[in-house]
């Protein structure tokens, strides 16, 4: 992932992705100004986000992770907003991971979730498909399922955490 340079298309698409949203992050900017000066500052972006990503470092990053807390008591959910210069370095990382992991064909055709051009219905159907297709062949079909939406919080992390160690 580390071993192109970042191009302008590159940096130039990861901006076009993000909403021109008026809220402002911590440092007062928001994405629509951003994107209405992007051109001005663009060369020096390109310059630190280059060397962020073929060095694997985020540039200060507790300065790209400081967060605005937007909580109000009277909301349900507080949300808060990110600086706006790291969700541009994020949303270049995630494209790049992404075209790496498809590229790389790391994941399983039958993984649905999290996936562009993906959603819910498509396990549906292949399911449905698996279902007719045994139904017609005059077999049996026989499906089980298991809910892990909360697996991951019952693993103990560290043992978790050596497993992987010793895998890579």
């Amino acid at each position: 992932m580390s071993e192109r340079p970042l191009q302008q298309g590159e940096f130039i698409n990861a901006i076009k992705k993000l909403l021109p949203k008026h809220s402002k992050d911590y440092h007062d900017l928001s994405m629509h100004f951003l994107k209405k000066i992007i051109a001005t500052i663009e060369r020096p972006l390109l310059y630190i986000f280059g060397k962020s990503l073929s060095q694997g470092v985020v540039p200060v990053p507790d300065k790209l992770k400081i967060a605005r807390d937007c909580s109000n008591l009277t909301n349900y959910c507080p949300i808060s907003l990110l600086c706006n210069l790291g969700k541009i370095l994020e949303k270049i990382v995630h494209t790049r991971l992404t075209l790496f992991i498809t590229e790389n064909k790391l994941l399983s055709e039958n993984q649905f979730g999290f996936r562009s051009s993906h959603s819910t219905v498509h396990p549906s159907l292949l399911l449905h498909n698996f279902i007719t297709d045994a139904l017609n062949k005059k077999r049996h079909a026989a499906a089980i399922f298991c809910g892990l939406s909360k697996a991951f919080d019952t693993c103990d992390h560290n043992i978790l955490l050596k497993m992987l160690e010793k895998k890579v």
